[in-house]
């Protein structure tokens, strides 16, 4: 069997949920005869290329894995998510409502679901449904008892000879969304000035992205009560921390966010002979043999050479991740998990493109608000016989996605909202003079547009020195997307009403083409799929 991890681009592939989730399942999957290989998205935008039997999606929410999940549905290949994020279950935060369109549409074409932790699958289980779902640890690291040993008893001498302690904070230090990271450390803070307060001289060391090395994080961590220098984070630059330190800080909020996180952090410290502190919410009572909640405590025990991790220790803490994060045990569990989803799927022929539930949804998609719909024969250049997706570009479409899905045979549309960075098949513009709206259809498509309609387009429309026809959209529709010259208050409203103008009005040109709106607007734009509103009643 093969399996096939995409990712959202190649930087991810080095992120810690890769390095230690999927990387650390390889190998142990080869003992199961199964080949798990780990791919940008962008790299399979050809259908000929999904050569895998079984697809995973990791933190891919863009219109790229909106067409990637039809493109594998119509080759019969069995495609899933995993979920170690929760964007979903924050019901009431509108900025993350594209997130939970996308889940709770595009479950519906799932085979399967995984999960990090037990927790995130409660968060998520409203969105469910049937679909088979298994809750996979983070595979923990080998241990070599005697090294770990060894390793641990010359950290305690250390601490008791020099009675200073070496405090390491390590990874990602920020979240465009949630307060975490160095947020935490700040405000847990005292917990720090507990640690200094024991007589022990302690110097913390922090290792984190660049991009959470703002001013305003930057000069809050000027307020810790310990000495401390900040660096920037790599796996090497993690690995040579963790060995030199003594113990690990780490703090978790209670937010949604936050406690859905597997153990993998504390984990990552006691393997590398750390002691690990922790406040807030107690995500790791799992461990808690080996967690300290109270750092005068922990000062005590390694003064008395007894601290929670020692070596007549080491063995319990390999029994207990034995118990909890095996990757032996892991992969032999993904295994049967991927067999059974093949075997479903091929025991249900026709199960793809006509399932009255699938087949009848109108899915949103995306990072930022995508319509996905339902299509067949994907791929390739663009032809007359092709049926296709229709790529509706709005406000904010990022432009690094056109070439993935140019190569996925999709029509490119430019919304009226969408500035121009790409060539596209089809665009709506707003004639200057007036303020009405106008598409522009590109010569080489122009064979595609419905026959009664081809007959009134207008040659001699040039756009980038391409060739274009083109008509006012009012011969399309009896309404018109609001003029451009609207307030930006205005615009905002009535912008789902307005795409769903321009849908309709894609359909009188190309009845064949479903369309996908592409949006990663920070606005909370919805598409709800209500009916359009007269301009009067939302003006």
């Amino acid at each position: 069997m093969k399996v096939r991890v995409l990712v959202s681009s190649n930087e991810q592939m080095n992120n810690a949920g890769v390095r230690i989730r999927y990387k650390r399942l390889q190998e142990q999957l080869k003992r199961f005869q199964v080949h798990m290989s780990i791919s940008a998205i962008g790299d399979f935008s050809d259908p000929a290329k999904l050569e895998d039997d079984v697809y995973l999606l990791s933190k891919c929410y863009d219109v790229r894995s909106a067409v990637f999940i039809q493109n594998a549905k119509d080759l019969g290949k069995a495609i899933g998510v995993d979920l170690f994020d929760d964007y979903f279950s924050q019901k009431e935060d509108s900025r993350l409502g594209r997130y939970r369109i996308w889940l709770n549409n595009s479950i519906q074409l799932m085979d399967f679901v995984l999960t990090s932790t037990q927790t995130m699958r409660e968060n998520i289980q409203d969105y469910l449904l049937d679909v088979p779902t298994l809750v996979v640890d983070d595979p923990a690291p080998e241990i070599n008892l005697n090294d770990l040993s060894c390793l641990v008893e010359r950290k305690i001498a250390e601490v008791q000879r020099e009675r200073s302690i070496k405090l390491a904070w390590f990874g990602i230090g920020d979240n465009p969304r949630f307060p975490v990271g160095l947020r935490d450390l700040t405000a847990f803070s005292p917990k720090l000035a507990e640690l200094r307060d024991t007589g022990h001289k302690v110097k913390l060391e922090i290792l984190t992205n660049r991009r959470a090395m703002t001013s305003d994080v930057l000069s809050a961590l000027k307020r810790l009560p310990v000495p401390y220098s900040i660096g920037q984070w790599s796996e090497s630059a993690q690995q040579a921390l963790l060995e030199r330190s003594h113990a690990c800080f780490i703090p978790v909020n209670a937010q949604s966010f936050s406690i859905v996180k597997s153990l993998n952090r504390a984990v990552s410290a006691m393997v590398s002979g750390n002691q690990v502190i922790s406040a807030g919410y107690p995500l790791y009572e799992p461990l808690t043999d080996f967690i300290y909640r109270d750092p005068k405590k922990l000062v005590q025990d390694l003064s008395a050479n007894s601290p929670l991790l020692r070596a007549d220790t080491i063995k319990m803490l390999s029994d207990l991740l034995d118990a909890r994060a095996s990757a032996e045990r892991e992969a032999d569990r993904l295994c049967t998990f991927f067999r059974d989803a093949l075997n479903k799927k091929s025991g249900s022929a026709g199960w793809s493109g006509t399932n009255d539930r699938t087949s009848s949804s109108r899915a949103l998609i995306a990072m930022r608000s995508i319509r996905r719909l339902f299509s067949s024969n994907l791929g390739g250049e663009i032809s007359d016989d092709a049926v296709r997706y229709g790529i509706i570009h709005g406000q904010d479409s990022p432009d690094r996605y056109y070439k993935f899905l140019r190569k996925a045979g999709t029509l490119s549309i430019g919304s009226p909202f969408q500035p121009a960075k790409s060539d596209f098949d089809v665009v709506f513009s707003f004639y200057k003079k007036t303020g009405y709206l106008r598409v522009f259809v590109e010569t080489k498509v122009v064979e595609r547009v419905d026959e009664p309609i081809r007959k009134k387009l207008i040659a001699g429309g040039n756009i980038k020195g391409k060739s274009y026809s083109w008509l006012w959209i009012d011969e399309l529709l009896s309404e018109t997307v609001r003029p451009h010259d609207a307030s930006s208050f205005v615009q905002f409203m009535t912008y789902e009403y307005s795409m769903a103008d321009l849908e309709s009005a894609l359909k009188r040109l190309f009845p064949e083409i479903e369309c996908i709106i592409s949006e990663h607007s920070l606005l909370p734009f919805y598409f709800s799929g209500c009916k359009r509103q007269k301009a009067a009643a939302i003006s």
